[in-house]
């Protein structure tokens, strides 16, 4: 699943996010976006190869806010050689990004870089994640749980974002909405947290062993870490903190502190990009 290339995206010399030309998105090409995105996903499916446990038979991962579907798209093409039995769940509540997803595994699948059979195996939904209705995707036990969720706050969007991600990604997949459905209990949080709490819900939900949040920022990580934290009840065993580069091991890839008992490593070279946590057999899973 290599990256896009320039020279076939002529809007890409108006800065415009490449994701939105080319037919098969994998995940970001070179320019303004660096593919952090990609990164994490990719070390979290070495994780999961690499531990000393052998790799399950069956597996699967759920992907919320999935977008162009990239994520579970290249979850499969990393993991399908090893594991025999991989169901992948992406949910968007865009019309038009579960449009794109399903048209990216298909041209996936016609141009040989997945499978034919990815098709049984691969699925995208839409719906709102913080509907409190009952669906297949909610009712279902998952194993992993991942997301690229909307994190930047209205603030850091006008201030911060760059050009080519304000004037053509949709302020949806970017910016949490200001009005979430009641149920979910975000009321103190972070204008740009706010799905965060919801995502923690779901995963005790579904029964979800491990899960990868990705965050903005080093400060966002820590105020993640500090909602698994914060659990009245021990729900994870564990967490830790991804840079943009989980696998290196330069500046910053041993740190580790404490929060609310918690030992949380942080791992990794760049900035804080996601958290992960796990319980149960989760850790045994990756090889923690």
């Amino acid at each position: 699943m290599a990256a896009a290339s320039l020279s076939h995206v002529p809007r890409a010399r108006e800065r415009e996010a490449i994701a939105i030309h080319t037919r098969f998105a994998a995940i970001w090409a070179t320019g303004d976006i660096v593919p952090e995105t990609e990164n994490l996903t990719t070390h979290l499916a070495s994780l999961l190869l690499s531990s000393p446990s052998p790799p399950p038979n069956t597996l699967r991962i759920l992907d919320l806010c999935t977008g162009t579907g990239c994520i579970p798209l290249l979850l499969y093409s990393l993991l399908t050689s090893r594991i025999p039995s991989l169901h992948l769940c992406g949910v968007d509540i865009s019309a038009g990004a579960t449009s794109l997803a399903n048209k990216n595994l298909s041209h996936s699948i016609s141009t040989s870089q997945l499978p034919r059979n990815a098709r049984e195996q691969i699925s995208f939904v839409r719906d709102n994640i913080f509907a409190a209705g009952a669906n297949a995707w909610n009712q279902s036990k998952w194993d992993i749980l991942i997301s690229n969720p909307p994190y930047i706050s209205p603030t850091s969007f006008n201030s911060t974002t760059t050009r080519s991600v304000r004037n053509y990604e949709p302020r949806s997949a970017l910016v949490p909405s200001s009005t979430p459905s009641p149920k979910s209990r975000v009321a103190e949080v972070d204008a740009g947290d706010t799905f965060y709490p919801r995502l923690f819900e779901i995963a005790e939900q579904v029964s979800a062993r491990v899960l990868l949040v990705e965050v903005g920022d080093l400060e966002q990580a820590f105020r993640v870490v500090a909602m698994v934290a914060g659990k009245r009840e021990r729900v994870w065993a564990g967490c830790e903190i991804w840079r943009d580069w989980p696998a290196g091991n330069g500046e910053g890839g041993a740190e580790g502190f404490k929060v609310g008992g918690y030992g949380v490593r942080m791992r990794g070279e760049g900035n804080g990009r996601a958290v992960l946590a796990w319980k149960g057999d989760g850790g045994r899973m990756l090889g923690m």
